[in-house]
């Protein structure tokens, strides 16, 4: 028991390690969405409309809104509060995953080695070093609970270990969708480790009831989540177009995962995957060649060293959720790694395990790991430095994926931000070269273009954002402000209606609406705008000054 003690300990000392640079990182990227400008996480009091309400991006994590909103209430905007929840989550992932490999094969190097390598994988900082995405391992962990709750009702055979996984289970359900595959997961360690052949092993467990119990439960969980959401896929379409050209583009980006996690260099937080529509475009072929060759060894494996076999299992298993089979957003994302690494991790740590067991070998292997750990922890630090503030993080990126037109997209955004006009134009019009066709780079553009007084080019482009985006509240209300610029009131109030009434919580909208109403002396209306602003976001001080400012001037006029 001491040994295991320390075995935690020290992995919980390297995670803090390899972590502990992360605390004066900013909002960046979308924390800015899901934390900082989140108006509903605000208060717990809004946690029953978080389970009938979807999420940006068409989410459905309640619980995970339920977390941000706790952890605004102690932190509000310290941001502080939001990297210590990211890290303690994943410190708690890294010790479930060091218990359940030691309480699968009850060998504590091998469990050691495990935790560590997961602890410290530099590929796991977009998940825990990004603010939003570490409100993620929430459900990772009560998934990795539920997992290691069975294995317990497994070895004990007492109905308790297999209640508290199934409300683990439901409870990751309405967390994240990593969740989703934990059924899959018991089946993969019901069939790994049995000494008979798979189908006469699926027989078998056909016949065991309490196995019914968790793909009943998802399938419970997806009709809510249908009910809510309106779908399964949070996009309308597949993002290589077709279902068929992403899923030939998924080959190549599970063997690029697998590269990744050998070696972790160069890592990016936007991946441009080329297009590949055949099976036999080179790289494509390669990969497959790949993939069905590790299949083929973790079946191979099964009865000979069932670890391999459960490793390569849980690796593509994990990732599942992220192939594209229900059109998502994104094709590649470094962070959808983070479970299916733990895989990958199990593997490594099984060959230095068995290399360890020979005499002769076991300096080496130690010097090697160690190598291995210090280039690991390394390569985390330098990457959560990457993620210090936007410019660093954009400036990072566009070098990493210089044909991401959503990385220069959002560098020239965060110049924007700091008055550097000229660099954020530059920026921008690279982003637009690569696809004109990107309506948030044209909406930012005519923003660049407002700032330098430039307000029929901005209009312009706000026009252009908005052909292409018809329901582009923001580009709306930016239009309305630059037609308030060049005195065309009419024109600025009916902008501001539309974005109003596209988005009916852009607080901002009601604020512009009400500045343009003071110009055409509407003082009642425009009270009402401000108002409004202020009934949405309490804390919006712009809306609070105008509505100060209107009211003294009613008074004098009164």
């Amino acid at each position: 028991m001491k040994k295991h003690i320390l075995s935690i300990i020290l992995i919980l000392v390297l995670t803090l390690i390899a972590y502990g640079n992360i605390f004066s990182n900013e909002f960046v990227w979308d924390d800015r969405i899901y934390l900082e400008e989140n108006l509903v996480i605000r208060s717990l009091a809004n946690t029953p409309t978080f389970f009938v309400t979807p999420t940006h991006g068409n989410l459905y994590r309640p619980l995970r809104s339920v977390l941000q909103a706790f952890v605004f209430s102690i932190w509000e905007f310290d941001v502080f509060g939001y990297h210590l929840n990211a890290l303690l989550l994943h410190m708690i992932a890294s010790v479930l995953v060091y218990v359940i490999v030691l309480k699968l094969f009850q060998k504590r190097k091998l469990a050691l080695f495990t935790g560590i390598l997961f602890a410290v994988h530099p590929i796991h900082t977009d998940r825990v070093t990004n603010m939003t995405a570490g409100f993620d391992l929430l459900g990772i962990v009560l998934m990795l609970a539920a997992f290691l709750a069975y294995l317990l009702y497994k070895e004990s055979r007492k109905k308790i270990p297999l209640v508290i996984s199934i409300v683990l289970f439901v409870l990751g359900l309405f967390s994240s969708e990593e969740a989703f595959m934990l059924p899959f997961l018991i089946l993969l360690y019901e069939l790994a480790f049995a000494k008979t052949t798979l189908m006469e092993r699926a027989r078998e467990l056909a016949k065991h009831k309490a196995l019914y119990v968790f793909p009943a439960l998802l399938v419970l969980y997806l009709i809510i989540r249908i009910a809510v959401t309106g779908s399964l896929g949070r996009a309308a379409q597949y993002p290589a177009g077709t279902f068929s050209a992403t899923i030939v583009i998924t080959i190549k980006i599970l063997a690029h995962y697998l590269g990744l996690l050998i070696l972790p260099i160069n890592l990016s937080l936007q991946r441009v995957v080329p297009v590949a529509t055949s099976l036999f475009d080179p790289l494509v072929f390669i990969s497959l060649l790949l993939l069905l060759a590790l299949i083929a060894v973790a079946f191979w494996s099964r009865t000979r060293r069932p670890i391999i076999f459960f490793a390569i299992g849980w690796f593509f298993l994990t990732l599942v959720p992220f192939m594209n089979i229900l059109p998502n957003f994104s094709l590649m994302e470094e962070r959808y790694t983070y479970v299916a690494s733990i895989g990958f991790c199990l593997l490594i740590a099984y060959a230095f395990t068995l290399a360890y067991q020979k005499k002769e070998w076991k300096i080496p292997t130690l010097v090697v790991f160690a190598l291995v750990l210090i280039l690991y922890t390394v390569g985390t630090m330098q990457r959560n430095a990457e993620w210090r503030d936007d410019i660093t993080l954009w400036e990072r990126t566009v070098i990493t994926s210089p044909n991401s037109a959503r990385a220069w997209d959002n560098l020239g955004q965060s110049y924007e931000a700091l008055g550097r006009f000229d660099d954020a134009l530059e920026a921008i019009d690279t982003s637009l070269t690569i696809d004109e066709n990107n309506a948030f780079a044209h909406n930012n553009l005519g923003i660049v273009f407002a700032e330098k007084g430039l307000y029929n080019y901005s209009i312009a482009e706000f026009l252009i954002a908005i052909e292409l985006e018809p329901n582009y509240a923001r580009a709306y209300d930016h239009l309305g402000l630059a037609y308030l610029r060049l005195n065309d009131t009419d024109k600025a109030i009916a902008a501001f209606a539309t974005a109003i009434q596209l988005e009916p919580g852009l607080y901002k909208a009601y604020n512009d609406l009400g500045t343009a109403l003071v110009y055409t002396g509407e003082m009642d209306r425009a009270e009402l705008a401000f108002q409004q602003a202020l009934k949405i976001n309490p804390r919006y001080e712009a809306a609070q000054k105008n509505l100060e400012s209107l009211q003294r001037l009613k008074a004098k006029t009164q």
